[in-house]
């Protein structure tokens, strides 16, 4: 009985957060084996995140709250082949999956160049620390707070602390059409 209250309290709620994931310009989706009473699903962008389990982990699963029949703009995901039944809008991998699945294939099945792949990105970050080598603290000793750090020293350490997350975005930027960067809808 309780339960009952509260779906019928929070359907509301979830039919505007699954309007809003519909008509944002970016949407994440990802699904879990783990069995919570089903296979767990994630709709998610900056804002909103829906979870939801269902029985089966497929199609019905995916369609079942209505998010991705009717998306229109940029769907990263890990390259689970049944998300590209969706037409209507632009895909885009996830290389923060990408990242961990190099990793996996050189730890786990001795894949030398999956380690190489990973390696190139990390030793290119590496190297700008030569051309763009963070500022001296000891020079200001006086000075309070963080040392002033110029527009490409703070993108190379953005770069290097935020690894998952820009790796992650790159895909996106690389594939907004012109189309979908003019929208002015952003839930």
């Amino acid at each position: 009985m309780i339960a009952r209250q509260a779906f019928a309290l929070l359907e509301e709620f979830e039919q505007k957060l699954v309007d809003h994931l519909v008509a944002a310009l970016l949407l994440h989706t990802d699904e879990t084996s783990i069995n919570i009473d089903g296979k767990l699903h994630c709709h998610s962008n900056a804002r909103w995140t829906l979870f939801y389990t269902h029985t089966r982990r497929g199609t019905e699963a995916m369609n079942e709250k209505g998010v991705l029949p009717r998306f229109k703009g940029v769907f990263c995901h890990d390259h689970w082949k049944p998300y590209y039944q969706y037409i209507d809008c632009e895909h885009a991998l996830c290389n923060a999956h990408h990242l961990r699945e190099l990793e996996r294939a050189h730890a786990q099945d001795g894949q030398q160049w999956a380690k190489h792949y990973t390696e190139r990105y990390r030793n290119l970050l590496s190297q700008t620390e030569i051309e763009c080598p963070p500022p001296d603290e000891k020079k200001n000793p006086k000075q309070r707070g963080r040392t002033k750090r110029g527009k490409a020293r703070n993108l190379l350490e953005r770069f290097q602390l935020y690894e998952q997350d820009v790796c992650g975005s790159w895909s996106i930027l690389s594939c907004l059409s012109p189309t979908i960067r003019g929208r002015t809808t952003c839930a």
